[in-house]
């Protein structure tokens, strides 16, 4: 047998195994996911000018549990919440240009409700797009004793996006997602007992995850 008849018998059969699984979204469908998130923040997210001093602030990425649930309320529109288990994200500073390091570590949970749209419902392939509301709440501010008493911001509340495509596997599901998130929070700090405000800190991150779920 020549190569090229092998490569197409091998092809043949493939296609013959993608098609005899089942891989349907349908009305009614739960789909449950969990994996690998990860939030990557927008660079130069805070920018202070005090005199002839400039100090900035930049947010690092952080890494997480993410799950999602979607019910299916067509066959092609489905309802998401994205949770997951704290973020956790350094936050460096420089003043002048020059780098201080590490400053503060914050965390925080970033629940996201969307409304989607599943291309190809019925296919082996089901890319997807979205569109929702943020809501960011932090809880765990922390600040270098030797900068600051104490660091406080402000949950946020902001629009999202998203594109995705689930690799359908009869049930079970491999699923690759990217989102922005319009996160942005009024920063607070303590000094001598007394708190002043700081300005707003513009996080804006991209969101990665890669999943493994099940539909039910």
């Amino acid at each position: 047998m020549s190569r090229i008849s092998k490569t197409l018998l091998i092809a043949g059969a493939l296609g013959l195994a993608v098609t005899a699984i089942p891989a349907q979204a349908e009305q009614g469908d739960w789909l449950l996911k969990g994996g690998v998130t990860t939030v990557s923040p927008d660079s130069n997210n805070l920018k202070v000018v005090d005199g002839e001093d400039v100090l900035k602030l930049s947010v690092g990425d952080g890494t997480s549990f993410g799950f999602t649930i979607t019910q299916m309320v067509t066959d092609n529109f489905g309802v998401e919440l994205l949770a997951a288990w704290p973020f956790k994200h350094d936050i460096k500073a420089k003043v002048n240009g020059g780098g201080l390091g590490k400053i503060a570590e914050v965390e925080h949970l970033p629940p996201t409700l969307s409304l989607q749209y599943h291309f190809l419902p019925d296919t082996f392939l089901t890319p997807y797009v979205g569109v929702g509301v943020n809501w960011t709440t932090f809880t765990s501010e922390k600040i270098n004793s030797g900068v600051a008493d104490g660091l406080s911001l402000d949950d946020s509340f902001g629009l999202a996006g998203q594109v995705g495509v689930d690799l359908n596997l009869g049930d079970w599901i491999l699923n690759a997602d990217v989102r922005y998130i319009d996160i942005s929070s009024k920063a607070k700090i303590k000094v001598d007992g007394e708190w002043s405000k700081l300005g707003t800190v513009s996080i804006d991150p991209i969101v990665y995850s890669l999943m493994v779920g099940y539909r039910f």
